[in-house]
C-alpha cells in the first residue's frame, strides 16, 4: 500500500526554521513515518486516533487516513497544533 505524508504549510516554517542539524532529523523522521519508522506512540484522551512521533526535543502530531488505497499521514507540530487538534476533536465527539 503507498503512503503518502503530508507536511501543511505551518509545519514546513517550523522546519524551515530550525538550526540545520535538528533540521534534517526531523525531515528524515517525517519521511521515514512512510515505512513505519520512528519513535511512535499513539495518544489517549482527547487525541485518541492520533499520533505523536518524537524527534529529538520535537513532537510532531499526526493522522493517519485511507483515500483511494493509499495511506495518508497529515503532519502538524506540537504546540499550536495541540489546540487546534482538541477543537477538531471536540467537535468530533459533539
Amino acid at each position: 500500500m503507498k503512503t503518502s505524508v503530508l507536511v501543511g504549510p505551518p509545519v514546513e516554517i517550523f522546519i524551515q526554521k530550525l538550526a540545520p542539524e535538528p533540521r534534517r532529523h526531523v525531515r528524515l523522521a517525517v519521511r521515514g513515518l512512510a515505512t513505519g519508522k520512528g519513535d511512535v506512540k499513539a495518544l489517549s484522551g482527547d487525541l485518541a486516533g492520533f499520533y505523536r512521533l518524537r524527534v529529538l526535543t520535537y513532537r510532531v502530531i499526526y493522522e493517519e487516513r485511507f483515500e483511494a488505497g493509499t495511506r495518508v499521514l497529515d503532519c502538524a507540530i506540537r504546540g499550536a497544533a495541540i489546540s487546534s487538534l482538541r477543537t477538531i476533536c471536540a467537535v468530533a465527539i459533539q
